[in-house]
């Protein structure tokens, strides 16, 4: 498969303007997470993402196979690059991320639960921890990891199966949500 972005280093010098995108739609003149798209049809186009408070900053291939999901510190764009738009946005607080092979998904982190990324939908799973996610590993349809438990001042592993929406164990119990 062709290759469909490049996180670059930091806004071009020259060049055709870089769409600024944040999740308010309002204009911003700093730098934030850099990506140069490469449509099917069209010129390559640079996107400059406002960044939020998550510790995530990537790029990668939605499940559909036709956006691509962009995560700076924590926030995500869901771009579609043919038409140099972002269909949606959410997150804010993003850790972590990987991505499921059958059924296909993308399966972000934040600091509470996660966000579970499809070819036709997003999802949110129930609430996994007070106050951090992390050590995301995959095993089949199952994502797994570690939550923080407040009161216990504990780590608390959890699985997630991303097939059935099934989630097992995690930090924050049922009887606070």
């Amino acid at each position: 498969m062709k290759t469909r972005w490049e996180k670059l280093p930091g806004l071009p010098a020259t060049g055709p303007i870089t769409l600024s995108f944040r999740p308010d739609g309002r204009p911003f003149h700093s730098e934030g997470l850099v990506v140069r798209f490469f449509p099917v049809a069209g010129a390559p186009w640079t996107g400059n993402f406002y960044p939020a408070f998550g510790r995530l900053n990537a790029v990668f291939d939605h499940p559909n196979q036709r956006h691509i999901v962009v995560i700076a510190q924590g926030q995500a764009y869901v771009v579609e690059p043919e038409l140099k738009i972002v269909e949606e946005s959410f997150g804010a607080d993003l850790c972590e991320a990987v991505a499921v092979l059958e059924p296909s998904a993308l399966v972000l982190a934040g600091y509470t639960s996660l966000e579970v990324i499809t070819p036709d939908e997003r999802w949110c799973s129930p609430r996994v921890s007070w106050d951090g996610i992390w050590d995301l590993s995959v095993l089949g349809s199952i994502v797994s990891g570690t939550s923080f438990d407040a009161i216990n001042e504990a780590a608390v592993a959890f699985s997630l199966d991303v097939a059935t929406r099934e989630l097992v164990g995690g930090a924050y119990s049922k009887e606070f949500g």
